[in-house]
């Protein structure tokens, strides 16, 4: 029977003025949290930890979690919304999202749900919470004073990956497109693997060509 792993850590490094990044210990997926005078957004969120990402707010703030976004579907970046539920946060992805978090995302989490492996111990008595706002192409959201430039960028890390472009911050969101001192690995989930090297490159030559006005772009790892 395997052993419980290690017990994670999620760090705050400070990214810009009230913009946080919550490192995973062990290189896996990455929170990031934006304070406003209106509320808090958070971008990616694994059912394992992601009550480490919410005691952090409670710790800055008294303001509710106004907005959820995942950068793609993968459980360790859109498993953990449950964790967030009685803010009752609006929670936006991609069409493809939603339909891939209610497809072969749900049938990983509930297997894991129901596992007697201590390392599922996480998914016990919580629930997979779907996206409330499922978008194609682009959408803004203006929230707390800031610009989210939200975009559907298509098929690359997986079959359907977002990017957060804050241009008050100067910072960009790029989930798991953009990962560091870890190799970029092949999107799976429920045994499918579904990364798109060709779409992964030409998604990071239209970021580029953009020619945005950024300081730091986030990793999903």
């Amino acid at each position: 029977r395997p052993a419980p792993a290690a017990p994670v850590r999620m760090t705050p490094v400070k990214i810009a003025d009230n913009v946080y990044m919550l490192q995973h210990s062990q290189g896996s997926g990455n929170s990031t949290v934006v304070f406003t005078d209106d509320g808090v957004l958070v971008f990616d969120f694994h059912i394992d930890n992601a009550d480490q990402t919410l005691a952090f707010i409670r710790k800055q703030t008294d303001k509710k979690v106004k907005y959820l976004i995942s950068s793609h579907s993968a459980g360790d970046h859109a498993s953990g919304a449950w964790h967030f539920r009685e803010d009752k946060p609006v929670y936006i992805a991609t069409k493809n999202q939603v339909h891939d978090l209610r497809m072969q995302e749900l049938e990983e989490f509930n297997e894991r749900k129901n596992s007697n492996d201590p390392r599922n111990a996480g998914y016990k008595g919580k629930e997979l919470i779907p996206p409330d706002i499922g978008f194609d192409g682009s959408m803004a959201l203006y929230f707390g004073g800031l610009t989210f430039q939200i975009t559907a960028e298509g098929r690359g890390h997986s079959t359907g990956d977002l990017t957060v472009y804050i241009p008050q911050k100067r910072v960009y969101l790029m989930g798991d497109l953009l990962d560091t001192e870890i190799h970029p690995g092949q999107g799976e989930s429920a045994g499918v693997f579904y990364s798109n090297v060709k779409g992964w490159l030409q998604i990071l030559d239209n970021i580029m060509a953009r020619d945005l006005s950024v300081e730091t772009y986030v990793p999903g790892h």
